[in-house]
């Protein structure tokens, strides 16, 4: 009777340990080790063909990416800072906050659950093809390359270096590219049918405020419709 109870108790214990080892290998892997607060800039390009005309000043710059673990704000910039479009992701759900400051008027919108950044045009996440032996360093971080072809063919392929070497979890969240993983240090976006590409030049470790990811008071509850019209008056060229 002993040894039947014995017996019981070890069949419990290796079912309990194999399904905890199986749960652990399902669980979804996050990015290694690395820098889980800091600060990222990107330096925006466009096409040496596209002429931009006379307002060629208002297009952004710069793209500043600060993060706090589960925390990011993307910040583009022109270089008069004329205006600033921001992008909050509070915690690690997928909702986000759209904002922007046109000289003195500042608005924001709640993003819908799953949503992408409406510069990314809702565009699918499936096409994306992982160059596994193709590696090089940007901004001091090895990167893997990965290809995404747009569901909207006037678009171009785009070429993707990313880095697993940042700990920041989720960091395509909301775009396309959500299924790479890792932060992309070098890609494009294509909106208004201007493609900006970007490119990280400084990567610092740093700490940031709470308040750096929350609403100011003095930005008014607004539709991501007036957002987008008043982007794209901006943008006109």
């Amino acid at each position: 009777m002993q040894s039947a109870s014995l017996l019981k108790i070890s069949i419990l214990a290796s079912t309990i340990l194999l399904l905890f080892s199986q749960c652990r290998q399902a669980a979804p892997g996050g990015p290694e080790q690395g820098i889980r607060q800091g600060t990222i800039i990107y330096d925006i390009t466009y096409p040496r063909n596209l002429d931009l005309g006379p307002l060629a000043f208002l297009m952004p710059g710069e793209l500043k990416v600060q993060f706090n673990e589960g925390k990011q704000r993307l910040s583009f910039k022109s270089d008069l800072s004329l205006y600033n479009l921001d992008f909050i992701h509070t915690n690690q759900t997928d909702s986000f906050y759209t904002l922007l400051r046109v000289l003195d008027k500042k608005l924001y919108v709640p993003s819908e659950s799953n949503s992408h950044l409406f510069l990314f045009n809702q565009e699918a996440t499936q096409n994306i093809q992982f160059h596994k032996d193709t590696t090089r360093i940007i901004a001091g971080y090895p990167c893997n390359k990965a290809t995404y072809t747009p569901t909207n063919p006037r678009h171009p392929v785009v070429n993707i270096w990313y880095t697993s070497k940042i700990g920041i979890q989720h960091p395509n969240r909301n775009t396309p590219f959500e299924l790479i993983p890792g932060l992309m240090l070098e890609f494009e976006i294509t909106y208004n049918n201007i493609t900006f590409h970007l490119q990280a030049t400084q990567i610092m470790e740093e700490e940031h405020p709470d308040n750096l990811f929350q609403i100011p008071s003095d930005y008014k509850a607004t539709d991501l419709a007036e957002i987008e019209q008043l982007i794209q008056s901006v943008l006109a060229t």
